[in-house]
């Protein structure tokens, strides 16, 4: 399956964008990067086992509240995202993007969740 470009133009409802910004922060992103994450499990074979979850730090030096800093890393600036890829094709097979702190309660096993998270389809 593959993204069309006028499936892009129509995935923002207008009408109910502040309501969905109040309570997600990938709101405006959201379809297109389910419809990603879809197509990206589609050609997956699930019986090979040869998997790696890592997180990866998507160049970004705009504005936006996906925006972090990591100075462990060669690119400071970026949108972190969480990947389950194949370990020797390099293929995406599940990602999720980090959203952030919600509220101001730190989340505790936020490692064994993401797993968990990326391992099922």
């Amino acid at each position: 399956m593959w993204i069309k470009q006028r499936d892009l133009e129509s995935f923002d409802d207008i009408q109910t964008r502040s309501i969905r910004k109040e309570n997600d922060k990938l709101c405006l992103l959201r379809e297109a990067s389910d419809l990603f994450v879809k197509s990206c499990r589609e050609p997956y074979n699930a019986s090979e086992m040869a998997l790696t979850i890592d997180e990866q730090l998507a160049s970004f030096r705009g504005r936006g509240p996906l925006r972090v800093y990591m100075a462990n890393k060669s690119v400071k600036y970026g949108i972190k995202i969480w990947v389950r890829s194949h370990s020797k094709f390099s293929y995406y097979c599940n990602f999720e993007v980090y959203l952030g702190k919600v509220g101001d309660v730190p989340e505790t096993n936020q490692g064994p969740r993401i797993v968990k998270t990326l391992v099922e389809f």
